[in-house]
């Protein structure tokens, strides 16, 4: 668990260890403010970077954790997070990462801590018009093309892993989604073999894991991003939803029981529901969604 074992293992896959900020140094550049949340791969708290007041968040994780019966060092969420959202002053779909360092017992990883936002869960209780789940899709989509270039396969997309970014807190149509990540969501090197070992939310587990007993990256994604859809409009009974036939089309080709018949996320942007003219609603957010986000400025 020494620092030069962390930095070899970055150095492997060629990520900037610069990031780095020993452990002397950590309560002189970042202070923690309150907890924000906890799981069992880590407990995260909002703090700020001292010189600027830069919001940050600030995950603690423990340095030993077993993941699919491997053992991984904590930095390994780190590789994967520069891998996927890169530079942190270039716009991504892809939380940040900032610094890192490594404690006796834990290692602390450092991320943007994107403001006026808040969980696609939480916005209207996760119901949208189609319109705007459109929009919405359509970032998902090119995010989820984005980290699989990257060689990272996020295994649990589903509305909570998914941040709504306000640009103006006072319409929707100014949002911009990111994607949140975990330890236990992400997996590198995706493209060598199916994966046997389900991690993520069981209820949006496709469904080639229980006739085969695997499942690979393109076709789940696929699956995991038509069944979150589905959550949008409060049900997930496609003849029961209250949208266009080509929004129906476009569900039901991600959601074929047949992986190898499924819908590539390539030709999910050429499919002909995003030519269709339904538009998002540019409606003022309601009174509860501002609220919720005036809640985070305290």
């Amino acid at each position: 668990g020494s620092p030069a074992q962390y930095t070899n293992n970055c150095a492997t896959l060629a990520v900037d260890c610069s990031k780095s900020v020993f452990a002397e140094k950590y309560e002189k550049h970042y202070r923690e403010v309150s907890q924000l949340g906890e799981g069992g791969f880590g407990t995260v708290f909002s703090g700020y970077r001292r010189h600027d007041l830069f919001p940050v968040a600030i995950k603690h994780i423990a340095k030993d954790l077993v993941i699919n019966g491997e053992l991984h060092c904590a930095p390994l969420e780190m590789v994967l997070m520069v891998m996927t959202a890169g530079d942190p002053v270039r716009e991504n779909a892809v939380i940040s990462p900032l610094a890192w360092t490594d404690l006796d017992d834990e290692v602390l990883l450092i991320m943007e801590r994107p403001e006026k936002c808040m969980n696609l869960f939480e916005y209207d209780n996760g119901q949208i018009d189609e319109g705007l789940a459109k929009e919405f899709m359509r970032q998902l989509v090119e995010a989820a093309i984005q980290i699989h270039k990257a060689g990272v396969f996020h295994r649990d997309l589903k509305l909570e892993n998914i941040l709504i970014q306000f640009s103006d807190a006072r319409y929707a149509g100014t949002a911009e989604l990111m994607l949140t990540s975990d330890l236990e969501l992400f997996s590198g090197h995706f493209n060598s073999k199916p994966f046997s070992f389900l991690t993520g939310t069981h209820c949006f587990r496709p469904p080639e894991f229980n006739h085969r007993g695997t499942y690979e990256a393109g076709p789940t994604t696929v699956w995991q991003l038509g069944m979150q859809h589905c959550e949008n409009f409060l049900t997930q009974t496609i003849k029961r939803l209250k949208v266009s036939e080509d929004c129906k089309k476009f569900l039901k080709s991600c959601l074929l029981v047949n992986p190898d018949q499924r819908i590539t996320q390539e030709q999910m942007l050429c499919h002909p529901w995003f030519r269709s003219s339904v538009l998002p609603e540019l409606n003022n957010i309601s009174s509860a969604n501002i609220a919720k986000l005036s809640l985070q400025q305290h």
